[in-house]
């Protein structure tokens, strides 16, 4: 098995991973490994007579590690305390052999949660000196390391960015700035605007220095994370930066964005076109971003979006015919999407007293998003307006209180209401008495 295969897991939101442990990863790129020669060849056994040299010791950790991982571990930490003048090996193949149980023994801990042992035996992975090892070998290794393990607690990843980062001052700059990239993320996550904000400085003034095809592999990224931290900002000005950044995602062409980076830039354009009540607009981009999040199988974004999409289907007054699609119909039975679904139809029917019972119920589920309750406000609005024209529709005269009364709704919004209906020329026939709190129906 590769170091491809070896490091593969499974997708999901970045939080629960696979391993597969039939195998480990001396496959990669063994063109590249001179020292090491034919290991693909050999039977797991090695081709030391040895049992306790490096090589021996290792197809023995790897033969142990499927049914007995503990003693892999043990196995494993065996070839890290032999020393060079001990060993039959030459000292750059014993350095091989130490790298490559060190990254056998943090995929074992990582996956049985023994993250003491994850961050010590990772430490130990700069410690060795890696120039005695082919380059691309371990730069490939370093950059799989990197993909890996995201799914880390923070505390422990942001450990783990900051010894990578530290290690890599010096050396590849292009691991260095993935692995700052992964940072921000964390940052991100964890609410650290200030430190984000900091660091994408830092990611700006590092893009700065690289080649030109670097700069446009990696930009549309860092405008991505600019998007994120300016998507809840409602300062002034912060709408028009977010449509800056989004017209400068749309001028790079060269590259083709990673989903991950194309959700994020369309779930900024969908929530732009909303601000402006382009609804239709917005709903084009939510549709996209959601296909986008759905591809890298971000199941907690999925749901986020889906919610953003039916909003703007009742502010467009569109059918949802978006949701038809394979992507979209799995979701329909969610529970969390089955509430925003009886929103719509109480909605479409004017069933007063159910679209209030579920309106105050999302108030409460989603009052940490202020973007979702921003809207749900607009719909309520525009609920308690319909419900007001279609009521008083077949009464001739109608008390202002009794409407109150009726609708739940206040006497300055009834005036407001029709006191605007009636500017825009938007209702006929249909006089407001204010002295004696009285609606004429002359239709």
């Amino acid at each position: 098995m590769s170091d491809e295969e070896d490091f593969m897991m499974s997708d999901g939101d970045g939080e629960s991973y696979d391993f597969e442990f039939e195998d480990d990863d001396d496959g990669l790129a063994d063109e590249d490994m001179n020292s090491i020669g034919d290991e693909d060849q050999s039977d797991g056994n090695g081709d030391d007579n040895d049992e306790n040299s490096a090589e021996a010791l290792y197809y023995n950790a790897k033969n142990t590690k499927q049914d007995d991982p503990e003693r892999a571990i043990g196995i494993y930490e065996a070839i890290l305390k032999i020393e060079d003048s001990n060993s039959d090996s030459s000292v750059e193949e014993l350095i091989e052999y130490k790298f490559k149980a060190l990254k056998q023994l943090i995929k074992i801990e990582y996956k049985l949660e023994k993250y003491d042992g994850f961050i010590s035996h990772y430490r130990q992975i700069f410690q060795l000196d890696l120039n005695k090892i082919t380059r691309g070998y371990v730069e490939d290794s370093l950059s799989r390391i990197l993909d890996s393990y995201i799914g880390l607690p923070s505390n422990l990843q942001l450990d783990f960015l900051n010894t990578f980062i530290q290690d890599c001052q010096n050396g590849n700059d292009r691991l260095n700035l993935k692995a700052n990239l992964k940072k921000i993320h964390v940052f991100i996550e964890l609410k650290k605007l200030e430190d984000s904000k900091k660091l994408l400085n830092h990611l700006y003034e590092l893009l700065d220095k690289m080649s030109e095809l670097t700069k446009n592999t990696y930009l549309l990224e860092l405008y991505s994370i600019e998007i994120q931290l300016h998507s809840d900002d409602n300062t002034p000005g912060a709408g028009t930066k977010l449509k800056e950044l989004y017209r400068k995602t749309l001028s790079i062409q060269s590259t083709i964005p990673h989903p991950r980076i194309n959700a994020i830039i369309k779930e900024c354009g969908g929530k732009m076109y909303m601000k402006d009540e382009n609804y239709e607009q917005a709903s084009i981009e939510f549709y996209e971003s959601f296909k986008n999040y759905d591809e890298v199988g971000n199941q907690s974004k999925r749901i986020i979006i889906l919610k953003y999409l039916i909003i703007t289907s009742i502010l467009s007054n569109n059918e949802i015919n978006k949701f038809e699609s394979q992507e979209t119909k799995f979701f329909l039975k969610d529970e969390r999407i089955l509430k925003y679904i009886k929103l719509i139809n109480t909605f479409e029917s004017l069933k007063h007293d159910e679209f209030m019972e579920t309106l105050n119920l999302l108030f409460k589920l989603e009052k940490d998003d202020g973007f979702l309750i921003q809207h749900l406000k607009t719909i309520e609005k525009i609920f308690k307006l319909q419900t007001l024209i279609n009521y008083i529709k077949p009464f001739k005269r109608l008390s202002i209180l009794k409407i109150c009364e009726k609708l739940n709704l206040n006497v300055e919004f009834i005036e407001d209401s029709f006191l605007n209906l009636s500017n825009n020329e938007q209702i006929k026939n249909i006089k407001l008495d204010f002295i004696e709190g009285v609606i004429y129906n002359n239709a």
